[in-house]
C-alpha cells in the first residue's frame, strides 16, 4: 500500500504531458488513464471496492454501522438521493451575497437555490470509489504538503514559532493531556494566520481549473469567455503578487490576523478555489493542518539543519510540491 501510495503522487512527466495534449479517444487507445501509474490507481480502486463489500457484510451479519467516510457515502445506496436531471430547473435568490474564500465556514455562494424536477437514484459503486479517490488525492496530499511547508517556515522564523507555541500552551494549558478539539482550534487566531499564510505561499493548487457555465465578459478588460471554455486561475501568481500582498515573498502571518483580514481581496487568495465550487473539504483540511501544527509545535522545537535547502526545490508540474524531502532539526520540548 505504501509503495502504491507514493507512486500515485509522483506523476510521470510524459504521461502528464499526454493527458494535457491528447484527446480522450487517443488516451484510451494508448491505455493512458492518468498522469501517474495506472496500476497504483487500479490498486486503490480495487482496495476501496473490497472495503465496501467487507463493510456491507459486517453490517449485515453483525448489525454494525461504521462511522466513517465510506459508510457515509454507501448508506445513500439505500436511501433516495436527489440527483440533478437534464430537465432540472434552479431558482437563484441573488440577494444573499457571495462566498468569501477567507471564511472557512462558507461552502456555497451564499445564495438560496431551489431545485425542481429532480430525479432520485442511489450512488453507484464507481461514484463512491471516485469520491473516496478524490478525497485521498485532493485532501491528504494537500494536507501533507501544507504541514511540511508550515513546519519549514516556522523553523526559518523562530520568533513566529515561539508565538504559535505560546498561543497553543495558553489555550490548552501547560499540563494538558494534548487533546485539541474543534472549539479549541477556533480559539487560536495566530495559528490560523500561520496556516493561512503558509497556504498563500505554498498552496498545493497552483492553477485551479473551471469551465464557463455561460458567456461572460471579464469586467472592462474586453476579454470574452465563451460557455464551455476552460479557465485556469493562476493562484500561484496572485498569491505572490505585490499588488495584493505587499512584500509578497515574505512570510508574514499578521496579514491574516482578524484585524487585518478586511484589507485582503478575497479573490486574490484562493488556495481552495472560490465560489459555489470551492473545495468541499476546505474546513476539514484546515482543521487537519492546524491540529497537526499545534500538536507538533507543542511537543517539538524545529530548526534548520545542514540538509535544509532554502529555497526548497520544487517539482515542476501542476502541483506545488517539494522535489525532495524537507529536512529539519527537531528538539523535544519536554
Amino acid at each position: 500500500m505504501v509503495v502504491n501510495g507514493r507512486a500515485m503522487f509522483r506523476p510521470v512527466y510524459w504521461r502528464w504531458l499526454a493527458t494535457m495534449l491528447f484527446p480522450t479517444w487517443l488516451l484510451d487507445w494508448l491505455n493512458i488513464h492518468s498522469e501517474t501509474n495506472d496500476k497504483s490507481i487500479d490498486y486503490f480502486c480495487q482496495f476501496t471496492r473490497q472495503l465496501m463489500r467487507l463493510k456491507e457484510k459486517e453490517g449485515t451479519e453483525h448489525n454494525r454501522e461504521f462511522n466513517d467516510f465510506i459508510n457515509l457515502l454507501t448508506k445513500h445506496n439505500n436511501m433516495k438521493r436527489e440527483f440533478d436531471g437534464s430537465k432540472q430547473q434552479t431558482e437563484v435568490d441573488e440577494s444573499d451575497g457571495e462566498l468569501n474564500p477567507l471564511d472557512a465556514d462558507t461552502q456555497a455562494d451564499g445564495k438560496k437555490r431551489t431545485t425542481k424536477q429532480s430525479t432520485h437514484r442511489p450512488m453507484t459503486d464507481e461514484e463512491v470509489i471516485a469520491q473516496v479517490f478524490s478525497s485521498l488525492t485532493g485532501g491528504f496530499e494537500a494536507g501533507n504538503n501544507a504541514l511540511a511547508f508550515a513546519t519549514l517556515e516556522l523553523a526559518l522564523h523562530p520568533d513566529i514559532q515561539e508565538r504559535v507555541y505560546d498561543e497553543v500552551v495558553s489555550v490548552t494549558g501547560e499540563s494538558g493531556d494534548g487533546r485539541i478539539d474543534y472549539e479549541t482550534l477556533a480559539r487560536m487566531p495566530y495559528l490560523d494566520a500561520v496556516v493561512s499564510e503558509t497556504q498563500r505561499l505554498h498552496s498545493a493548487a497552483l492553477r485551479p481549473t473551471r469551465v464557463a457555465a455561460m458567456d461572460h465578459t471579464l469586467g472592462d478588460t474586453g476579454i470574452h469567455v465563451r460557455k464551455g471554455q476552460t479557465i485556469e486561475l493562476m493562484a500561484y501568481a496572485m498569491h505572490r503578487s505585490d499588488e495584493y500582498w505587499p512584500g509578497a515573498d515574505h512570510f508574514d502571518p499578521k496579514r491574516f490576523m482578524p484585524e487585518n483580514k478586511a484589507n485582503i481581496n478575497p479573490y486574490a487568495y484562493i488556495p481552495f478555489g472560490a465560489g459555489p465550487r470551492a473545495c468541499i473539504g476546505q474546513r476539514f483540511s484546515l482543521m487537519m493542518i492546524k491540529l497537526g501544527v499545534a500538536r507538533m509545535i507543542r511537543a517539538f522545537k524545529f530548526r534548520p539543519c545542514e540538509r535544509t535547502r532554502v529555497p526548497t526545490p520544487l517539482i515542476k508540474n501542476m502541483r506545488f510540491k517539494a522535489a525532495q524531502d524537507v529536512y529539519l532539526s527537531v528538539e523535544s520540548r519536554a
